[in-house]
């Protein structure tokens, strides 16, 4: 249950640490952008990734939530 615990909080550091870096504007501009003849007219809007970030740190606290949950677990550190 400790690596459990150690995975999935790992996991939740590393979607705060994404969503607080600006990290889906960059893998866009990675990997889409080359796709594009001309990729400053295609990028979406800064509502798109505001937006990707809450989801980030929605889904981070969600893992926190199971984080919390499987570690209060009747013999989760045995």
């Amino acid at each position: 249950m400790i690596g459990l615990i150690v995975f999935v909080s790992s996991f939740a550091v590393l979607f705060l640490l994404a969503a607080i870096f600006d990290v889906p504007r960059r893998l866009w501009w990675r990997f889409k952008a080359p796709t594009l003849d001309n990729p400053e007219a295609h990028e979406p809007s800064d509502s798109y990734f505001r937006w990707g970030r809450i989801g980030l740190v929605v889904v981070a606290g969600i893992l926190v939530w199971q984080v919390v949950t499987v570690a209060t677990l009747p013999g989760a550190f045995d």
